[in-house]
């Protein structure tokens, strides 16, 4: 699902893909879309409004209602109306790593947590979760989370059978 504008090939002879006008806000709105409509077909789900994307705490995703939704609420300055999305805690590391290594373990744990308890409270509601969608370095406050957080997320989206979606503003690489 790409707009006309596309760009097959990038100087330097790497490939990339730009959706629509190359901002984030409507890249992330298509991988919403696209997720939410996935999920609604493969699970037979008649209702796109009872269903959701799983977002995190000092997370910016974009400036539509959508990726407001499953952004931190501070990422709202302008108090757009929102959909009731669920927003998972986002882990807070301490540094340097390995002297807080067992703290840091648990705060991940903990957040991990509550992401796959939010996952089973909408479902248990009939309000599923139809995409997880996280940013490696938060907008708000640069966090990040180690690579092992990341994979128990995708690990878990897997497992409930939703998209994870990576947006990557932040890093630079797309």
């Amino acid at each position: 699902m790409l707009c006309d504008d596309v760009m097959p090939v990038a100087p330097h002879g790497l490939d990339q893909v730009h959706l629509c006008d190359g901002s984030s806000t409507t890249a992330n709105e298509v991988a919403l879309s696209t997720a939410i409509m996935e999920f609604a077909v493969r699970h037979n789900k008649r209702n796109y409004g009872d269903l959701s994307v799983l977002g995190f705490s000092k997370a910016a995703h974009g400036c539509s209602v959508a990726t407001l939704s499953c952004s931190d609420p501070a990422a709202n300055a302008g108090n757009v109306p929102t959909a009731d999305w669920p927003i998972a805690d986002s882990p807070n590391l301490a540094y340097p790593y390995v002297v807080h290594e067992h703290d840091n373990i648990a705060e991940e744990d903990r957040c991990f947590e509550n992401a796959h308890r939010l996952i089973e409270e909408r479902r248990a509601a009939g309000k599923d979760v139809a995409a997880i969608i996280v940013e490696p370095i938060s907008s708000l406050e640069m966090r990040s989370a180690t690579p092992n957080f990341y994979k128990k997320l995708r690990m878990l989206a897997k497992t409930e059978g939703i998209a994870f979606i990576v947006d990557e503003t932040k890093t630079g690489m797309g």
